[in-house]
Order: structure tokens, then C-alpha cells, then sequence
């Protein structure tokens, strides 16, 4: 039993903290991720905003495998679900800056991942109410539409341009490497495009400057070092020699790029070069075979989002998320995002600082690092379901793990300044187990994207939807759908108004008046409900044409498709899986302790 086997299944456990899903009365059919904090110890210093995750899981295909673009507060509580509206889909989900517009849209990219290493798909843009007012942006010049590597809208372009990746197919002579003379690679590329003509204003592919003997990753059969995404030679496999994976802008308008299969850093010329210098070549390799620079005491591998961060005549600082790791080859013992200053003068690098996985996991694949306003970086750990910040100084603020009690894994992490407006109202549900006032009502409330609700103001009544209505109470919001517990015993009749932090109902924020629900005989003798609502209540609907036993009393009837036996029989049966499979787990892991201490 090695340690490295120990580690995973410890790990494995570990998840087990986060093993919930997400279910809310007011949007049953959400297909909400649980976060949990798990450090909270600068909650006073951490930068302002909202964490964006475009969440999937890799074991299983589309298009149940990906939850959509969701946004989270610092409390780990839902904001914005997007799978119920904008896609089920949402890789590189961010605030990005669109057509002269700062700040005010929210990008990501409208593929499924699998497992391939690329996509070809479109870019997707919605504004603060979530609503697409843009087409999607797809293929642009004579390339294949985007890949889902990178959507960046760079704030040196002021919202006119973004930046994505494209993977083509090239047929190249592979002689030297799988005895293909017809064989093929996969050629990283990356186009800067006028977000409003949609002209692409500069393009860049690999196979025009870069050699294919300078990769690190062989094809499958070379007999060289190979991965699983590495390809064969062949159309169907094409050879990721490169796997280009990031690109920024700096103010001078030349590009940074992260080529993960060399394990290397490059800055590309763009449009306005120096004197002797030609738009697309390269100004600098950092790492790889033959890099520019010295790495002074560290060193990097299979990294992921590279970003400029500061420069002036004689430096550039940077900022990678460093893997270290490809599932087969680790040249660290954890990854680590890395914020480095490149010494062109004596051309060295240096670490300046790292911000290490707080439990000294490894990421195999994808993973982030977001510099934020305040100085605090954030990252994303990839393939590993958690997100953290720290401090500029390396000090962990905050820590979070996501999942939907499988498995889960999210190619970035952002955190971003966003005020969301939505133009829908916000869902309430009333619920009292009785009629007959031994039983409190309930109130569940939520508004799926709005982020400037502070306070709930619920409004009772008791005979129609006309009132008259009782004295209102005040409610703090708490959470996604936040639960009050409105009186002691039934009410019949319920509206409810959102208020700013200043007391003023917000736009769109008052619902029109909802009657109590309250369970009917054959609902109640099944034995899913309770004093705070009925369990699987996606399963029924609202009937206001079949009365129960009181007046003003709503039952909800079955689903005709669904059986509601069976579906208790079957979450009875998932709880008991879950279980069973938790313990045998910590069984594993017991005996393999005692391996470990007779070793």
C-alpha cells in the first residue's frame, strides 16, 4: 500500500464533506451544486464580488454532465443558476467586457466538455438581467469556431475585442515520430476578434513559428512520453503537440500564451511590434526546452491561464496556475499558482510568491489563478472541487469545495464585481401542513440572479388574493431561498416584496399574491410531508381547480408520469447506496492505514 494511494483515497473522503445537492422549494427543477466553506478566517479581507463556476462532471457524457454557469456569494450560497435559462453548458464563465461595455455582461463558453482535449463551439454573452442580446460569437475568418480553452475580453481593449483559442486539424509529415508521412497534429491557434464587426483583427497558430521536436508530449506509438489526451498521428487522433490553453494582452498589444505540451510560456508580437520585429513572432519563450530565462529555485510544468500582471523597462510579472501535474508525470508534490518576475536584463526568473493547495492536493488538468482589485488572488484547483483566496502575501482567506455528491471538477474559477438585475420576479411558496391553525406557515422565497436584495418584505392575508392584507414583516434575506416561519398557524394568502439595502422595493421585486399550499389527504398519508413542506416537490404541481378539506386549502395533485411510491422508493435507495458506499470507503482507508503502520 504506497502513501500516494493512501493519499487518494484520504481524499476521496475528503470530498465526502461536500457530499449534498442543492434542492429548493421555490426552483425544485435547479440542478444546484452544494458549496461548503471550510476556512473562513479573513471574511473582512476578502475582495468584493462573486465566485462564477461552470461546473461538470467528468464521468459522466452530455448533457448530464454539465450543470451550467452558477454564481456563488462568500457564504458558499447559490446567486445565479444558469442551466434553467442560458445553457447547461458554461465553461470559462466570467464578467467580461463586450462591444464597449465594461463590466456589465457575463462571457463563457457554450460547449460540452468531454473527453477530448478541445471543443469547437460558440461564445455566449448575456447581460445584467441574463438575457442574450448578442448572438453567439462563432467561427471567425477562415478558422473553426472556438475552443473552450479561453474567452478573454482584455480591459486593454475596453470591451472592444476578445480573445479565444481554436484547435484545427493539419496534416503534417509525422515521419520522425509514428512513420506517418500523411499524419496529422492539432494546430493551437488564437484569434483577437472586434466583438462588434466581428473581424478578426489578429491571428496566431502554433505550426507557423513553433517546431514539433519542441513538445514534451509524443504521440501515442513514438515510444517517446506520451499522455492519454496526446493523440496518435491519425485524423481521428490527431497529435496535440501543443495544447495551447491560454492567452492574454498587455497594453502594449502583444500576447501571452501557455502552451501546456511544452511547458512553456511565450509573448507573441502583436500588431504594433518594435522596430526588426514582425506581428506573430515570438519575443520570449519562458520555461520549456529552450527557455529565455533562468527559473531561479523553481520550476513549472503542464500549466494552465496565464496572465500579465504588472511590467515596467526592465521587468514583467506574470501569473500561471501551476499543475505540476498531467496524471502521469509530477514535477511538484502539489500545484500551486505562481506569481513570477522575468529579469530582462540578466534574463531570470524568480518566484515572488506561490499560492500552494491549502491541503497540498496535485491538479491533473485545468485550474485558474484571478488576480482581484484588492491584491487577493483566487484559485481554482481544476480537476479538484475547490476554490480559494488568499491574501497578495500568500495567506489563505477562505476555502471551498463544491459537488453534486459524485464527482465534480470546474476548468476555472473567477471572481468577479457584478450587480445582477433580473426581469423576472422572484418565486415564493406558502406551505402550512393543516388548515386547521395547529400547524405554522411557511414561507420560501428566492430570486434566482438578483444581487441587491438585502431584506424580504412578506405581506399576510387571509380570505383572497385581493386582501385585505395584514401587518407586513421584515426579513433578512438568508441565503438562496431564504425560510421564514410567518406565523404560528395558517395564513392563507401571501405576496412579498424584495428591498434594496435602502428599504426600496428594487424593480420587478414584488410577486403577485400565492395562496398556502396545503397537503391533501393522499399526499399526507404517503408520509412525505412534514411541518416544513413535503419532500420531492417536483413531482407535483399546484391543482386550484381540486379543493381539500378546508377552504382555501390548495392540494397538489400527481404528476401522471411520475409515481410518487416509486420515487420515495427510489431516494429511500439512493440514501442507502450513499451510505453504504461512505462506509465501505472509511473501511479502505482503515485498513490501509494499517498497512502503512506495518510497513
Amino acid at each position: 500500500m504506497t502513501l500516494e494511494f493512501l493519499l487518494l483515497l484520504l481524499s476521496l473522503l475528503g470530498w465526502s464533506a461536500c457530499v449534498e445537492y442543492s434542492e429548493f422549494k421555490t426552483e425544485p427543477s435547479f440542478r444546484g451544486i452544494l458549496v461548503r466553506v471550510t476556512f473562513d478566517d479573513g471574511r473582512d479581507q476578502l475582495a468584493p464580488g462573486f465566485f462564477f463556476l461552470g461546473p461538470f462532471n467528468p464521468l459522466v457524457g452530455p448533457p448530464e454532465s454539465s450543470f451550467g454557469p452558477q454564481i456563488f456569494d462568500n457564504n458558499g450560497d447559490l446567486v445565479w443558476y444558469g442551466n434553467a435559462t442560458a445553457s447547461n453548458r458554461g465553461m470559462n464563465f466570467h464578467v467580461c467586457d463586450v462591444a464597449g461595455s465594461r463590466g456589465n455582461h457575463v462571457c463563457f463558453h457554450d460547449s460540452y466538455p468531454d473527453f477530448s482535449a478541445y471543443a469547437v463551439g460558440t461564445i455566449r454573452v448575456l447581460n445584467a438581467s441574463y438575457i442574450q442580446t448578442i448572438p453567439d460569437y462563432g467561427a471567425a475568418g477562415n478558422l473553426r469556431g472556438p475552443d473552450l480553452h479561453e474567452v478573454n475580453t482584455p480591459g486593454t481593449d475596453n470591451g472592444t475585442s476578445y480573445l479565444s483559442t481554436v484547435y484545427e486539424v493539419a496534416n503534417v509529415d509525422l515521419t520522425p515520430y509514428v512513420g506517418l508521412e500523411d499524419g496529422y497534429a492539432l494546430n493551437g491557434c488564437f484569434q483577437e476578434v472586434n466583438s462588434t464587426t466581428r473581424d478578426v483583427n489578429f491571428q496566431w497558430c502554433a505550426l507557423d513559428y513553433v517546431p514539433l521536436w519542441e513538445t514534451e508530449v509524443y504521440p501515442h506509438g513514438s515510444g517517446n512520453y506520451s499522455t492519454e489526451i496526446a493523440g496518435d498521428g491519425t485524423l481521428g487522433l490527431p497529435w496535440d503537440f501543443f495544447h495551447l490553453n491560454s492567452i492574454d494582452k498587455d497594453a502594449h498589444g502583444d500576447y501571452l500564451i501557455s502552451a501546456r505540451h511544452l511547458n512553456t510560456l511565450f509573448k507573441i508580437a502583436g500588431n504594433t511590434p518594435t522596430e526588426g520585429v514582425a506581428p506573430g513572432d515570438i519575443l520570449w519563450r519562458l520555461g520549456g526546452n529552450i527557455s529565455d530565462f533562468a527559473l531561479r529555485d523553481f520550476n513549472f510544468s503542464r500549466e494552465h491561464m496565464a496572465r500579465f500582471y504588472s511590467s515596467t523597462a526592465e521587468t514583467t510579472t506574470l501569473t500561471y496556475f501551476d499543475n505540476a501535474f498531467d496524471g502521469f508525470l509530477a514535477t511538484a508534490e502539489y500545484s500551486a499558482g505562481h506569481m513570477v518576475e522575468l529579469n530582462h536584463t540578466d534574463k531570470t526568473a524568480r518566484l515572488l510568491q506561490d499560492y500552494p493547495s491549502p491541503v497540498r492536493e496535485i491538479s491533473l488538468s485545468q485550474g485558474s489563478m484571478h488576480t482581484q482589485p484588492n491584491g487577493n488572488v483566487v484559485m481554482g484547483w481544476g480537476n479538484r472541487p475547490f476554490y480559494s483566496e488568499f491574501a497578495l502575501d500568500g495567506r489563505l482567506l477562505l476555502d471551498a469545495c463544491f459537488t453534486d455528491g459524485t464527482e465534480m471538477e470546474s476548468f476555472r474559477v473567477y471572481k468577479d464585481a457584478w450587480v445582477g438585475h433580473p426581469i423576472t420576479h422572484p418565486k415564493v411558496l406558502s406551505y402550512s401542513l393543516t388548515c386547521a391553525g395547529t400547524a405554522p406557515t411557511m414561507i420560501y422565497i428566492s430570486w434566482n440572479g438578483a444581487t441587491e436584495v438585502t431584506d424580504w418584505l412578506v405581506h399576510p392575508g387571509s380570505s383572497t388574493n385581493k386582501g385585505p392584507w395584514g401587518t407586513p414583516s421584515k426579513l433578512p434575506k438568508a441565503g438562496f431561498e431564504t425560510i421564514i416561519q410567518l406565523s404560528d398557524s395558517y395564513t392563507g394568502w401571501v405576496y412579498v416584496e424584495a428591498l434594496d439595502r435602502d428599504g426600496n422595493v428594487l424593480p420587478y421585486g414584488k410577486t403577485a399574491p400565492v395562496q398556502t399550499f396545503v397537503p391533501n389527504a393522499q399526499l399526507e398519508g404517503m408520509g412525505i410531508c412534514d411541518t416544513f413542506g413535503c419532500n420531492h416537490s417536483q413531482y407535483f404541481e399546484y391543482d386550484a381547480v381540486e379543493w381539500s378539506r378546508a377552504p382555501n386549502c390548495v392540494p397538489w395533485r400527481k404528476i401522471a408520469r411520475n409515481s410518487a411510491g416509486a420515487l420515495v422508493a427510489v431516494f429511500v435507495a439512493v440514501e442507502l447506496l450513499m451510505f453504504a458506499v461512505e462506509w465501505a470507503m472509511r473501511g479502505i482507508v482503515e485498513f490501509a492505514l494499517e498497512l502503512e503502520l506495518e510497513d
